[in-house]
């Protein structure tokens, strides 16, 4: 017993007990308190060692190695890895099969880190996720990066190397990549990525030029609302460039959605490049093509579009827009292009041909030459149950230019298929198009076969086979051209597969290619990192508890995808699967783990009394293995075998009331119940094992023998009896005294 004053109490007793494990109880009208040990502990996961200390001891670990062997494609590798405090993947990838070891070049080589404190770098080939080149024309080098994320949520991304610029032809299967110059950016991305800034600067490899901008975009969402503001976003380079083009430029680009009505909104659109971002962005791709110099470039769009909200007479759906544009660019020849569309779209009846339309007119003065276009474009599609009809016109006429028409009609057939046992398939799907140019009708017609074996020649091997043909109608070039592809894939081991590719177009160009592809599983990966302040990682298995006895043994599987959740947190996930999960920041004190039962595999339950307690401590683990069992269920009905063959025939007589005993052959209590109507019994939630099920009739007993597995949790087993036990029924022993007998 301890004496306190109520009002004197600094935390509530909820979480006094939480972080005490006690019971706290305040006798009414007295300042006695009662402080109990709680009595849940007894059964409560405890936290472990803490998760710095864990990480901090955790040695050289290798996790999996991941390849593909192929005498023609190309060699990848990929190895994971974990050690103190770091995740690692060291990835491989070659140009060509194996005869094309000795190139110079890796096609990708690059070694991932992933510290647990939250920073990750990469060594070798990157591609800038994080926008770290935006600006100055690069995605991909051949150097170092590095990211992290602050507590605020802002990620900060590093990258700098050789970039990529090309690839050379060592033959006709070899292209091995080129890399030259210098690269490098930083940048500060938000959290939801909507917007970012940042730095970057390249270098040519010669050194004669070189550029340097700071940039940056933002996104606007503001949210689901029907009318108003839908979105917008923005953009800004400030370029330095030095070379043959060197002062300074801008870049500036912003779009925005107005919603007027639910059904009119408008859409503007501008843009501004210039002159030397321009040049920039063309010199290393055109240089000694093109010599002109390349002004500034200045683009305005503007649009509205409308959705009719009723039909009109037949045409449902109706949709109307226009659109307005200018671009003028500046340099040597300077050019103005002004365009406007309009559109018109729709479906005809309620299950008609969805129709659209669109005319654009396009004035372009280059250079003082003025050129007028008129375009008009008409598409439309109608599905069927069978397969769709697609059919799209274009007409254009431009001045002092011969008038272009094009019709491109389309029809395909849905695929077409068969199946057969062990989930052989065979696939057909016919398609025909007619093409006419204004001048000339060309007619193609061809259809496809596939097959698939499934698992018909065993579970380890598996063919797959397609066979294509397509046949020109044209009178003068008629032809018909065949194409076969046959794949085999067989399973040598659990992880590794065996895989060969036969391609033949039947013109005398074949190919046959082998591959050899798997995974070498070390040890299992890491799968929890040190948690935030105040907070601990919960980890744990949910496994078969074939006995029943809420104590995990090693022949006990785990169970994947159940989901498992910890109450009042927040928190949860579906188990990987072999039953392993991992939840990650869960704040420290005492929680009760739930299993959402829809997630558990059919024949499986949750115990009464399994409800898992776990104690979260700060920077601590906290392991807990979580037992289902298995429901299994016997269902039948007792009848008399009129015609001796143990099946209930039409006529054959039911024993309603007849009592029936499921008797374990281990041992233990046997489970007792009366059959119901028509003779039909069921017991519920049986544990795996062998049992014996009788009835006992005029004195005999009748006996089944039933076996209840992880394989076969159900079980049917009728129970006849021989007509000689019965006599107009008077034999059947429905008395409540049949439970207690033997």
């Amino acid at each position: 017993m301890q004496f306190a004053e109520q009002d004197t109490l600094l935390l509530p007793f909820a979480a006094v007990e939480t972080l005490t494990g006690t019971h706290i109880k305040l006798a009414p009208g007295s300042n006695r308190v009662e402080v109990n040990l709680d009595e849940r502990l007894n059964s409560t996961a405890l936290p472990g060692m803490a998760v710095t200390d864990e990480v901090r001891d955790t040695p050289f670990t290798p996790e999996a190695l991941r390849y593909e062997l192929s005498d023609r494609g190309p060699l990848k590798l990929e190895f994971d890895s974990h050690w103190s405090g770091y995740n690692s993947r060291a990835r491989l990838e070659t140009n060509g099969g194996l005869d094309q070891l000795s190139s110079s070049q890796p096609a990708w080589a690059s070694v991932d880190i992933q510290s647990l404190e939250g920073w990750a770098g990469t060594v070798g080939d990157y591609n800038a996720t994080y926008r770290e080149f935006a600006g100055i024309g690069e995605s991909r080098i051949r150097g170092a990066s590095w990211r992290t994320q602050k507590p605020s949520g802002t990620i900060i991304a590093i990258a700098a190397g050789v970039p990529l610029t090309g690839a050379s032809i060592e033959n006709e299967t070899l292209a091995v990549p080129e890399f030259g110059g210098f690269a490098g950016g930083a940048r500060l991305i938000s959290q939801d990525r909507s917007q970012d800034i940042g730095i970057s600067a390249s270098v040519s490899e010669d050194g004669d030029t070189g550029k340097v901008v700071v940039g940056g975009q933002k996104r606007f969402d503001f949210g689901n609302q029907p009318t108003g503001m839908q979105s917008a976003y923005v953009s800004a380079d400030v370029g330095a460039f030095s070379g043959d083009n060197s002062g300074a430029d801008v870049r500036v680009r912003a779009t925005a959605n107005y919603a007027v009505t639910e059904q009119l909104g408008l859409v503007a659109t501008t843009a501004y490049d210039g002159e030397k971002f321009l040049s920039g962005a063309q010199s290393d791709e055109f240089a000694g093509v093109f010599d002109r110099r390349v002004g500034a470039r200045t683009a305005v769009a503007g649009g509205a579009y409308w959705r009719s909200a009723e039909p009109w007479g037949a045409l449902n759906q109706v949709s109307l827009g226009v659109n307005l544009s200018t671009v003028q660019q500046g340099g040597d020849t300077d050019s103005t292009v002004n365009a406007g569309t309009l559109s018109m779209g729709g479906q005809i009846g309620e299950g008609g041909p969805i129709v659209s339309a669109s005319l654009t007119q396009t004035d372009e003065d280059l250079a003082g030459v003025e050129t007028e276009t008129t375009s008009v474009r008409m598409r439309a599609i109608q599905r069927f149950d069978w397969g769709s009809v697609t059919a799209s016109y274009v007409n254009t006429e431009a001045s002092e230019a011969p008038r272009s028409e094009q019709l491109v009609a389309s029809v395909i057939g849905n695929p077409i298929r068969k199946g057969f046992k062990k989930g052989a398939n065979i696939t057909f799907a016919p398609t025909a198009t007619m093409h006419w140019n204004g001048d000339k009708t060309k007619l193609n017609a061809g259809a496809s076969v596939a097959f698939d074996a499934g698992r018909s020649l065993g579970d380890r091997l598996n063919l797959t086979a397609r066979f294509s043909a397509l046949s020109d109608f044209d009178a003068e070039e008629a032809a018909t051209r065949f194409y076969g592809n046959l794949q085999a894939r067989y399973r040598v081991a659990r992880n590794v597969e065996l895989a060969a590719v036969y391609t033949d177009d039947f013109e005398g160009n074949n190919d046959l290619s082998i591959a050899l592809r798997g995974v070498v599983n070390f040890n299992e990966p890491r799968h929890h990192r040190p948690p935030d302040e105040g907070k601990g990682v919960l980890v744990g298995q949910v496994y078969l508890d074939r006995n029943r006895d809420g104590i995990r043994q090693e022949d006990e599987p785990g169970v994947g995808g159940v989901r498992v959740s910890v109450r009042g947190a927040g928190l949860g996930l579906n188990a990987t699967n072999d039953g392993k999960f991992t939840i990650q920041n869960v704040k420290q004190g005492l929680y009760v783990l739930a299993v959402n039962k829809r997630s558990l595999p059919l024949g499986y339950m949750v115990p009464v009394d399994a409800e898992p307690r776990v104690t979260i401590a700060d920077g601590r683990r906290t392991d807990v293995e979580i037992p289902i069992i298995l429901s299994g269920q016997v269902r039948g009905s007792v009848f008399v075998d009129s015609n001796a063959n143990g099946q209930t025939d039409p006529g054959e007589m039911r024993l309603e009331g007849q009592w029936i005993r499921l008797v374990p052959e281990a041992g233990g209590e046997p489970l007792i119940l009366q059959t119901a109507s028509f003779g039909q019994y069921g017991f519920e939630g049986v544990a795996p094992g062998r049992y014996r099920l009788e009835a006992l009739i005029a004195g005999t007993p009748v006996k089944q023998t039933i076996e209840i597995s992880d394989e076969a949790p159900f079980v049917e087993q009728p129970i006849p009896v021989p007509p000689d036990l019965i006599a107009d029924g008077s034999g059947a022993d429905f008395a409540g005294r049949v439970q207690g007998e033997a």
